[in-house]
């Protein structure tokens, strides 16, 4: 719903699969878009709560999405996303098809949703590979964490990584 308003408020292109009824309710999040986008719906959000907004950095998301739990795999601590055939997110072996209305699984230690799973999030930060160096640079990639639907439970640990072309949207 808010980034609805977004779209109508700037004028701003929809994303993809916009007009797809299964990935669209006001209580979804919202999917394909670039990091153009998501950059450009900050700057819309600073300007329209006169609070500065921008994309989080990797360490940024990183400690939101632990939620104070210093160290741990994933947002709720150690345990498998299906432990004991409780889901804590929404990801390929859950119960959802695809992407599920925000806040259906329990929030973090922050009081934040969806941290893990759902829809994969972007960060500010350039995708740079863990341990690189040397004469050749990565191109220019950005950064996403937390898995989506689609992901298997891996995926969702707070510190996985994923990397996509700016211009990106799935």
């Amino acid at each position: 719903a808010q980034y609805g308003r977004f779209l109508q408020a700037a004028g701003h292109k929809p994303p993809l699969y916009r007009q797809d009824k299964n990935l669209n309710s006001p209580s979804q999040p919202v999917v394909g878009v670039t990091w153009e986008d998501a950059a450009a719906f900050c700057r819309w959000l600073t300007q329209a709560t006169g609070k500065s907004h921008q994309l989080p950095t990797e360490a940024q998301w990183e400690a939101a999405a632990r939620g104070g739990l210093i160290g741990k795999s994933y947002p709720w601590g150690e345990e498998l996303p299906d432990a004991g055939g409780v889901f804590r997110a929404n990801y390929r072996q859950g119960p959802h098809r695809l992407s599920a209305p925000v806040g259906s699984f329990p929030p973090n230690g922050y009081g934040l949703y969806d941290m893990a799973g759902n829809v994969a999030e972007w960060c500010l930060d350039q995708y740079t590979p863990l341990g690189a160096g040397g004469p050749f640079k990565p191109g220019i990639l950005r950064l996403l964490k937390g898995g989506s639907w689609f992901s298997q439970a891996r995926e969702l640990r707070c510190a996985a990584r994923q990397s996509a072309p700016p211009d990106y949207a799935d």
